[in-house]
């Protein structure tokens, strides 16, 4: 008994305990660095501990190596101070907690001058434990989640198996973007969702970083720059010497449908850059619903590799020829798409939806080396009648030994897809219709039911006299596991004035009855986001609209 109980008290006095005078000090701002060691250590967890530590107003917090991790559930990140992770310190998510679905390990929201100096430092999650019950599944376990947030810099860092993004810099405030960010020497490995996720960034710096093995929910990039509305900004960022490798998604995303014509035009700079091992190398997806989603700016690719990517090396879908610029200069593809002989190195695409030509894309000396034989551009246009234009430069082709120049003039354009040489219909302009209702007037016969689902946004049209009263109701479902459904609602009166109606939340059925004040076509405008809207029932004949 006696040697068990000295055992035990020989394992206690090998960890810190509180040291309430170095406390008493860093509280009335006499001694401005504080070791997190000072408020005492627990292996089991040591959260009360560092998060004491940093919300102690000290300057600089440094978190010691113990031989063991710092386990930690969600920490918050203080102003105006800098945490130093001294080589070999891991911070260990507590296993079993991080249950709400955007716990994070480290976050701050609104917070300025925040410096993590980690050369050697590693933040660790449990991936694999938040894919699968009593975890609700979610995306947002983040690493590191930085939220309007001004004055980061972030160096030497690993962090790895997160439940989200390694990095994630997002927005908590309308309005207030994340500026002057600098990620420098940080490693992100088999992070759930991305290596690096950036919603809005003004000034933001990642350098000599690499993001590799992401794997779990899509889109699993090595980088995705993805706002989340037409506000939020992408404006002199830059990546320079930066590595991605193994993604299961692209190497390098730029999902950029949600920025607009009257968006903060982007400008975001690649220097020198490598895509290894993922799914696109670069992939580019804007807006193209007509010139309203053509956004402004510009994003410029220089000295990058993009090799041995599963599909293309370069993917650019919806690019409307108008709008932001894109420029490749000193770029190589090798060998993208091996496997797949009918995907092009370059490959361009439109969606259904798109309405506008696609191009706008410039290449100055840019390598194409490929052991098939095939164009070094494809082109699938899903919307047909839509022309692959503006495209300038000349690309290399390297292939056996030999190199062939092809000048990207409309001339080959039209030649390699001889298609678009036909004459296009231009778009139907719906703004000048008058619409009228077709004579004798009509009834839904009773049981009527539409069995026609619309997902994302959604339009119904109806003819009504003035002083009219309508019913009808909506069918509001769920599209596999995603999220409860929400839904807004409102109508558009002839004269173009926008009402909102009460919005549906949880899948079911919501009715509505509205008294029309003049004739003429009303809209009902329906958000189900990623779940469905239904006309289960309506009083007068209703209409899907779609311009």
């Amino acid at each position: 008994m006696n040697i068990v109980l000295a055992t035990i008290l020989a394992c206690a006095a090998a960890y810190p305990i509180p040291n309430p005078e170095a406390i008493a000090q860093v509280r009335a701002g006499e001694q401005k660095t504080a070791y997190a060691s000072w408020w005492g250590f627990d292996p089991n967890d040591a959260t009360a501990a560092l998060q004491a530590a940093i919300d102690s107003g000290a300057t600089k917090v440094i978190v010691e190596d113990m031989k063991t991790p710092w386990v930690v559930r969600p920490i918050r990140l203080a102003d105006d101070q800098e945490l130093v992770l001294e080589p070999g310190v891991v911070l260990l998510a507590q296993r079993g907690e991080f249950r709400g679905s955007n716990d994070s390990l480290l976050g701050a929201s609104g917070k300025k001058n925040i410096r993590i100096t980690a050369p050697g430092a590693t933040l660790r999650m449990w991936r694999d434990d938040y894919d699968r019950p009593p975890y609700q599944k979610a995306e947002w376990r983040h690493g590191l989640n930085i939220r309007s947030c001004t004055g980061v810099r972030i160096t030497g860092l690993t962090i790895v198996e997160s439940g989200g993004d390694g990095i994630y810099l997002g927005v908590s405030q309308k309005g207030m973007t994340n500026t002057d960010v600098e990620i420098r020497d940080v490693v992100c490995d088999r992070n759930y969702r991305q290596g690096i996720s950036v919603i809005s960034a003004k000034n933001l710096l990642i350098e000599n970083t690499i993001l590799r093995a992401t794997a779990g929910t899509a889109p699993m990039a090595g980088i995705d720059f993805e706002p989340n509305h037409s506000d939020e900004v992408l404006v002199n960022c830059l990546m320079r010497n930066c590595h991605m490798e193994g993604n299961n998604g692209d190497g390098f995303l730029f999902a950029l449908h949600n920025l607009a014509h009257d968006s903060i035009p982007i400008s975001i700079r690649i220097e020198n850059c490598r895509s290894v091992g993922n799914r696109n190398g670069f992939r580019l997806n804007t807006g193209n619903g007509g010139p309203r989603t053509c956004m402004p700016g510009s994003i410029e690719v220089i000295d990058c590799r993009f090799e041995g990517s599963e599909q293309a090396g370069l993917a650019i879908s919806n690019k409307p020829a108008e709008g932001c610029r894109v420029r490749f200069e000193r770029c190589r593809i090798v060998n993208a798409a091996r496997n797949q002989p009918k995907v092009a190195p370059i490959q361009f695409s439109t969606s259904a939806e798109s309405t506008l030509n696609i191009g706008g894309v410039e290449f100055a000396d840019v390598t194409i080396t490929d052991s098939q034989d095939r164009r070094p551009v494809g082109y699938g246009d899903r919307a047909g009648g839509l022309k692959l234009t503006d495209l300038r430069g000349t690309l290399a082709v390297e292939r056996q030994g030999q190199r062939i120049n092809y000048p990207l003039d409309q001339k080959t354009l039209d030649a390699w897809f001889p298609f678009q040489a036909f004459q296009p219909f231009p778009p139907f302009d719906l703004s000048t219709v008058r619409w009228d209702p077709t004579p004798p007037p009509s009834v839904p016969p009773a049981g009527w039911s539409c069995r026609v689902r619309q997902r994302g946004h959604s339009e119904f049209i109806f003819w009504a006299q003035a002083g009219q009263e309508v019913t009808f109701t909506l069918g509001l479902k769920r599209v596999g596991k995603s999220s409860t459904p929400k839904m807004s609602v409102a109508v558009v009166t002839p004269a173009d004035r926008r009402d909102n109606l009460p919005q549906m939340s949880g899948e079911g059925e919501k009715s509505y009855t509205l008294r029309t004040e003049q004739p003429g076509s009303y809209r009902i405008v329906c958000e189900p986001g990623n779940s469905t809207v239904q006309v289960v029932s309506c009083s007068l004949p209703m209409s899907l609209y779609v311009e």
